[in-house]
């Protein structure tokens, strides 16, 4: 297996359940980069209301490493106010170049700080950290990054150490390429009760056996594949109109006069007036509202019923001590999209819980782990 070619190279999987299978997963190559990114203060932002702009600042990381290593697959995942990737080191120049002018932009139009670190695998290997990646593949060809052994975790953790000696620094000489970036739905409304942001992380010696019984408790509790709970479902689903489109996405541009914001605006007006049917039914399949990233991420549309037993479920392994968890409810689900083709399959949609998601249900899961003794 080429390193440059890594994660193309994966064998992946397209049942979920295959994050606990430890056949999918292959060290991370030593000489790639771990790149990790978050908003600051992103529990302030949210409670100020702006959670859909920390989304908007998360997804774009991801955006801005896609559109500067266009022909390389990578595996990449979302945490609602932040990003996680690795890219090899043919990319490294180009992705950091694109992540210090994010920086700049999401200060000066968002009035949001971000923060960025790049390490070498090699060096979090000298940690003494592991770092395994598997690959989930969605309906229709897309995949991302599945992540386990704490590598990542260490990075992420580094990441927000006073002095990080990784850190980038914004640039405001050049703008991020974020033409394919596009927050055009409205928040979602749940259909079934309540939309549940859940984070579990196992404390089970076997990690694998651990996961298969949580994944195997929520499809009991839901009667059914947790596909019946993502929450991006078309039949509830509407675009902004194109007034707000402009309002919103006028801000990833330093200028509105540009040609590349003229462009952005002519293709949302295409895809407003005269929407693609087949790209709208495809979104429910390339949404990622299930992850994994040494935790389990979800975003699911679930009955007040569905949701009580989830709780009592959680709380009841929590209390013995065999995981923790946080959780967050909400009426609607936030959605960020990354379309390079509304007519293939290149598309992706990155989904959150609205008033916080991921970032409330944190706020529980830390709060367990503070107490933990020393």
């Amino acid at each position: 297996m080429s390193s440059e070619t890594f994660f193309k190279d994966l064998e992946s999987f397209n049942h979920f359940s295959g994050i606990t299978e430890s056949r999918y997963f292959r060290p991370a190559p030593a000489d790639w980069y771990v790149v990790a990114t978050d908003v600051v203060s992103s529990t302030l932002a949210v409670d100020s209301g702006q959670y859909k702009d920390v989304n908007t600042i998360g997804a774009a990381a991801i955006a801005c490493a896609h559109n500067a290593m266009p022909d390389i697959e990578f595996p990449f995942i979302f945490g609602g106010d932040g990003a996680s990737f690795l890219i090899p080191a043919s990319g490294l120049d180009a992705v950091r170049a694109e992540l210090m002018a994010l920086m700049a932009l999401s200060l000066n139009r968002f009035q949001l700080e971000l923060r960025a670190s790049i390490i070498l695998t090699s060096e979090l290997y000298e940690l003494g950290a592991k770092l395994d990646v598997a690959k989930f593949e969605m309906k229709g060809g897309k995949y991302v990054g599945v992540f386990r052994s704490g590598g990542l975790s260490l990075a992420e953790k580094i990441l927000k150490e006073p002095g990080n000696p990784y850190s980038l620094t914004a640039d405001s000489s050049n703008s991020p390429d974020l033409h394919d970036l596009s927050c055009r739905w409205r928040p979602i409304p749940s259909r079934h009760g309540k939309i549940v942001s859940l984070l579990v992380r196992s404390r089970a010696k076997d990690q694998s056996d651990a996961y298969r019984m949580i994944l195997n408790t929520l499809e009991e509790i839901v009667g059914g594949p947790l596909e019946s709970v993502n929450p991006v479902d078309q039949s509830v689903m509407s675009y902004h109109s194109f007034w707000q489109c402009i309002k919103d996405e006028v801000r990833y541009y330093r200028t509105g006069f540009s040609i590349a914001f003229i462009r952005k605006m002519l293709g949302i007006l295409t895809t407003v007036v005269f929407d693609s049917k087949k790209y709208a039914d495809t979104i429910p399949h390339h949404s990622d509202y299930r992850k994994f990233d040494d935790a389990l991420r979800m975003i699911i549309d679930c009955s007040m019923a569905q949701v009580e037993e989830i709780k009592n479920f959680l709380e009841d392994r929590y209390m013995a001590g065999e995981l923790f968890f946080g959780l967050h409810l909400s009426d609607e689900s936030l959605m960020t999209c990354y379309v390079q083709s509304v007519e293939a399959a290149d598309h992706i949609h990155f989904i959150d819980g609205g008033d916080g998601g991921y970032a409330a249900a944190s706020k529980q899961l830390k709060h367990q782990l503070s107490l933990l003794p020393d």
